[in-house]
C-alpha cells in the first residue's frame, strides 16, 4: 500500500482497525493490504465485492465512450499508446 494512503487512513481509522488492515487477493495482483470502505453509512452499509480492476482491463469499452471506433482503439493498442488485458 501506498506509505501516504496508510497515513491517511490510520488518521482517519479507529486505531484498532488501523492496526489490523485486512488483505484481499485479486486476479493477477496477488495479495495486498486493503483499506477497506473509509465511510460507513448506517442505513446502507457498503460491502467490497471485488479487488481492484487490472490494468487495460477496461481500456476498449473507456474508448468506446469517448467515440473511438474498433480501428482506432485497435491502432492505439498496437502503437502501445494504450494497454489493453489480452482476453
Amino acid at each position: 500500500m501506498f506509505k501516504w494512503l496508510r497515513d491517511v487512513v490510520s488518521v482517519h481509522v479507529d486505531t484498532d482497525q488501523a492496526k489490523s488492515m485486512p488483505t484481499t487477493s485479486a486476479g493477477n495482483v496477488g495479495r495486498f493490504e486493503d483499506s477497506g470502505l473509509l465511510i460507513d453509512f448506517s442505513a446502507t452499509p457498503g460491502v467490497i465485492q471485488r479487488g481492484p480492476c487490472m490494468s487495460g482491463e477496461h481500456t476498449r469499452e473507456i474508448l468506446h465512450e469517448l467515440g473511438y471506433s474498433d480501428e482506432q482503439v485497435d491502432e492505439l493498442v498496437a502503437a502501445r499508446t494504450v494497454v489493453e488485458m489480452a482476453g
